[in-house]
């Protein structure tokens, strides 16, 4: 069973889509971030760039080290991929590390966000096994420089709490943290709720105006599986590159990433996503 493609997209057409860009880190044991992220894009029919921006390396002990590309070679790999023909459709914005990452990479987004361009961003601010993935100042400039130059940031509640916080408000309420970040200028707040307790999952859309809008779906049955969050933000890129309206685009993205848990499965010690299909 194949990955879901984007009406219009094939094959032979796909070279001469705008592609989407990924901006994320390596985890060595590709589960998540930029190798799930490049699968994801690829299971759409879509054509991908990407600039990397960590090489992290990941077991089942979870990170064990971390090495940050230079900012200037972030630079210039982002400015690459928006320069080529035919463009740059949509971005997703993963890992970012440090400040100095950060910032490399919002800098380099500016003219991007200037077009239009659909930015979706995917807080990660630690890994699954909690190891931190970004520091504080990094965290300062993704509040202040790029989420309010993006169409929607797609946080669990752990992760929008935590940014509220980081903003100066303690509060465990998700609707509350989803409206700080609102203030600061972002299109968008989806939080997941992947990792609650019961049989649904309940993702909740904020939305500068209107009542939130809430997408209730299956929960995964044991253990879940790793990268979910990359792939509905990397999803989202795309179908907001696509033409998607939001509400459109997050419940197609939402509806494809449970295709995907659907045919996950346990590879030696962790549960993994297939978006191109489970092998044989």
């Amino acid at each position: 069973m194949g990955g879901m493609t984007i009406s219009g997209t094939s094959d032979r057409t796909r070279g001469s889509q705008a592609p989407i860009l990924i901006v994320s880190a390596m985890d060595s044991s590709g589960a998540a971030g930029m190798a799930l992220d490049l699968r994801v894009i690829d299971s759409m029919g879509l054509a991908v760039r990407c600039a990397l921006t960590a090489v992290t390396v990941q077991g089942d002990e979870g990170v064990l080290d971390a090495a940050f590309l230079p900012p200037g070679i972030i630079r210039a790999t982002i400015l690459t991929a928006c320069t080529d023909a035919p463009g740059i459709a949509g971005v997703k914005v993963g890992m970012l590390a440090d400040a100095p990452t950060a910032m490399a990479v919002a800098q380099s987004l500016e003219s991007l966000a200037e077009s239009k361009i659909p930015i979706v961003l995917d807080p990660v601010i630690r890994s699954t096994s909690g190891s931190p993935l970004i520091d504080d100042e990094g965290l300062d400039i993704l509040l202040n420089r790029l989420l309010p130059m993006c169409f929607i940031t797609t946080p669990n509640r752990e992760e929008a709490l935590t940014l509220a916080r980081r903003l100066g408000k303690k509060t465990e309420n998700e609707e509350e943290a989803a409206a700080l970040l609102l203030d600061l200028g972002v299109g968008a707040v989806l939080v997941t709720g992947g990792e609650g307790a019961g049989k649904s999952c309940i993702d909740t859309l904020y939305l500068p105006s209107g009542d939130p809008v809430s997408y209730r779906h299956p929960r995964a049955h044991g253990q879940v599986p790793r990268g979910t969050g990359c792939a509905l933000s990397s999803a989202l890129a795309a179908h907001a590159a696509a033409g998607y309206s939001l509400e459109k685009a997050v419940r197609s993205s939402i509806d494809l990433v449970a295709g995907f848990i659907e045919r996950s499965t346990i590879t030696g010690n962790q549960r993994l996503l297939f978006p191109e299909g489970r092998p044989d």
